[in-house]
């Protein structure tokens, strides 16, 4: 499915000769006698034409179209301030269209070059302004700005001290709150300081302190008004930390301060209760972003059906949300999105909505869509589905709690629905589906060749819902996936009774043995499955040839891999031993030596490391260098085996002592069930090679911080890391 920026439009091919008339015709006189010579038939020259499009500073390699090499062409550009070549690179200059030709004895290419010119970036005029006012006063900022209100975006950090709506800003209460005017050409910050009113008070109003905890309800009517709670008039000032009713009961949503108002009618006392709300919210909130004109399912995000619940956006002119808990982006800006159980005031969930427009990360629309089914912590390596390495792109995905971009590869972080979309010289969108009962596996096989799906699927091929990107590379007969020519597409299978979806991304090769490889959610065991006989890797000469390594299949390449380059040793010549427990000495061995530092000089060493033992040395240097797990005062226990948290901790210290920087961001520990088993020291490690692929949980709910590994386990994950 890989495709080059070069498409091919047209490839013909006229003889010169045809063209310009290159033969030349002997001369003869007029009663037939040949007179004079002749030259000899010029050669025929293929002509090939085919079209580029480039954006300004662009290059492209055009030398694979050719079929001799570069130098042995000579090369011509028709307007040299549109583009120029150079050894069969084409370098777009400025805007416009230009032909590149190269000319060869037997050959003829002609290149028709379109250059788009580049976005010039919006110049955005910014101001800050100060603003005082006093309790219940208000200002139009819109005054301040350019255009009309309603084409900013308005919002303040601090509803509790003020508000803000088309411009209009009411004070609260006493504080500070900034406000920022948005749009694409100006950006507007306003720091509002408000101060209490002492000028007033308001006739007939009691004042009462009341205290509550996130979750309580409070029944204010029944315990402080006389009269009946619908003669008065409720409202708090701050709905995002409690809400009220028209009888009076109060529910609190969030630690804060609020005041609720119970005003009354002529004749009758009216009330002001001050709320202070303390405790944990048990809101859950997430921050999700959508496209203009595009919608974004919501209720993928919710326990249980959508109709449970009442759905409501705070600025509509954002976004919109239906009864099933489908937000529409309407322009750009800001908006909460607000979920009630059904009926009732308390609020269970919160999505922070920001809507974007598509043309602030390319003025092109999307060329290719495509969609990938992930079951939760899988990875899926897309880098055959675009132009380009995955570095060559702007990368957006609209919640990161359900997936993110780690290199070439989509990984999934937790249930839900999320758009991905690469933003080049080509345009991608990945739909992308996480759920428990999704499975994703990468296979391959000839193009003559066919695999049973009996391996892929709990039932028969025929009770699933079947579809394809591509049906002309690979197509399901019976209850067999048969290749029919060399691509790459996907299949997906739906089985509506059990919600199960099977998606198998497929590579058919038209020259390779028939092979079929399964690649299971990324672990520290990786195994894979060959269909057909797998050699065991011949152990390189000199080094050791381990006779105890084939039961462990998975693991033989990367154990004679690694022994081949050094890094580790067996018990002796031919014993390997790869179902002994790994110890942090023999560990700590192997990851000195790959990051290159088992020869340092260090200070000092453990207590319980006496310079005698084979390990010695290299458990000091990592001690000097920071890279040591598992330290108690200054004893490092190098006989223990070390735990998988050990195991992550040391990798991340390398891999920072190697200058990688990685995502440590530790929001995706809280997809499994056991993080809080890990030491405290050692989460942001565990986070940050989660968040990378370079390991997984042993389950997807699973991380099992204090397993131990093997010494066969050891090998495989710093084979596959690499330093």
């Amino acid at each position: 499915m890989k495709s080059n920026l070069l498409k091919k439009t047209t490839a013909f091919a006229l003889s010169a000769a045809m063209l310009c008339g290159a033969f030349a015709v002997p001369a003869f006189a007029n009663d037939g006698s040949y007179d004079g010579d002749y030259d000899e038939p010029a050669i025929e020259q293929d002509f090939n034409t085919t079209s580029i499009e480039l954006a300004e500073g662009e290059s492209c390699d055009i030398s694979d179209y050719l079929t001799y090499t570069v130098g042995s062409y000579s090369w011509s550009v028709s307007d040299s301030s549109v583009a120029k070549v150079n050894s069969g690179v084409i370098t777009a200059k400025s805007a416009g269209y230009t032909t590149v030709t190269a000319t060869h004895e037997y050959e003829v290419w002609a290149f028709k070059v379109g250059v788009e010119a580049k976005e010039q970036p919006k110049s955005v005029n910014k101001f800050k302004k100060s603003i005082e006012l006093i309790e219940g006063e208000e200002v139009d900022l819109s005054d301040f700005m350019e255009a009309s209100p309603s084409n900013y975006s308005w919002v303040s950090d601090s509803t509790y001290v003020a508000t803000v709506s088309r411009g209009v800003v009411k004070a609260k209460t006493p504080g500070l709150a900034i406000i920022t005017a948005t749009n694409d050409y100006e950006e507007g910050t306003f720091y509002i300081s408000v101060a209490e009113d002492n000028t007033q008070t308001k006739a007939g109003t009691t004042y009462v302190d009341i205290m509550g905890n996130v979750g309580e309800s409070l029944y204010l009517a029944n315990l402080y008004l006389n009269e009946r709670a619908s003669l008065y008039t409720w409202s708090s000032n701050d709905t995002t930390v409690v809400t009220v009713n028209s009888q009076g009961v109060a529910y609190v949503k969030n630690s804060g301060n609020a005041t609720i108002y119970a005003d009354a009618p002529d004749g009758y006392q009216s009330y002001q209760f001050k709320l202070k709300a303390s405790g944990s919210s048990s809101v859950t909130t997430k921050d999700v972003t959508v496209y203009v004109d595009e919608s974004y399912n919501l209720s993928n995000n919710v326990s249980g059906s959508a109709r449970n619940y009442d759905w409501t956006s705070s600025n509509t002119s954002i976004a919109t949300v239906n009864s099933s808990g489908v937000v529409y982006g309407k322009k750009s800006g800001s908006t909460t999105v607000y979920v009630y159980e059904s009926g009732r005031t308390n609020e269970v969930y919160k999505f922070n909505v920001t809507v974007k427009s598509t043309s602030s990360s390319s003025s092109k629309s999307i060329n290719e869509k495509y969609t990938i089914y992930m079951g939760t912590s899988d990875s899926v390596d897309i880098s055959d589905y675009l132009a380009k390495s995955a570095s060559n792109y702007d990368w957006e995905t609209s919640d990161k709690e359900v997936c993110r971009v780690s290199g070439s590869k989509l990984k999934a972080y937790g249930a839900g629905s999320a758009v991905v979309k690469a933003w080049g010289s080509k345009n991608y969108q990945f739909n992308v589906k996480v759920n428990k009962n999704y499975s994703n596996y990468d296979v391959s096989l000839k193009a003559d060749g066919s695999i049973d799906l009996d391996k892929y699927l709990d039932d028969d091929a025929a009770r699933y819902d079947i579809s394809y990107y591509e049906t002309g590379i690979a197509k399901v007969k019976n209850n067999t996936l048969v290749g029919n020519k060399k691509g790459t597409t996907y299949v997906i299978f739906e089985n509506k009774r059990s919600n199960e979806v099977v998606q198998l991304m497929v590579e058919v090769s038209g020259t390779a043995a028939q092979t079929v490889t399964e690649k299971p959610t990324e672990t520290t065991t990786q195994q894979t499955v060959i269909e057909t006989p797998v050699r065991q890797a011949p152990a390189p000469a000199g080094k050791p040839a381990f006779t105890d390594i084939s039961h462990r299949q998975w693991a033989v390449n990367a154990i004679n891999n690694m022994a081949a380059k050094g890094y580790i040793n067996g018990r002796s010549s031919t014993i390997f031993a790869p179902d002994d427990q790994c110890s942090k000495a023999d560990f700590t061995i192997v990851l000195t030596k790959m990051i290159g530092i088992e020869n340092d000089d260090y200070a000092g060493g453990f207590d319980d490391v006496s310079s005698d033992k084979y390990y010695a040395k290299y458990v000091n240097v990592a001690r000097y260098r920071g890279i040591c797990a598992g330290v108690t005062g200054n004893s490092f226990k190098p006989q223990n085996a070390i735990t998988r948290e050990e195991v992550m901790y040391m990798v991340y210290k390398g891999l920072e002592l190697k200058g990688r920087t990685l995502d440590t961001d530790t929001t995706a520990l809280s997809a499994y069930s056991d993080s809080s088993k890990i030491s405290s020291e050692y989460k942001t490690a565990v986070a940050a090679l989660l968040n990378e692929g370079i390991v997984s949980g042993v389950s997807d709910t699973e991380i099992d911080p204090t397993a131990t590994i093997t010494r066969a386990q050891m090998a495989v994950l710093l084979n596959n890391i690499g330093m």
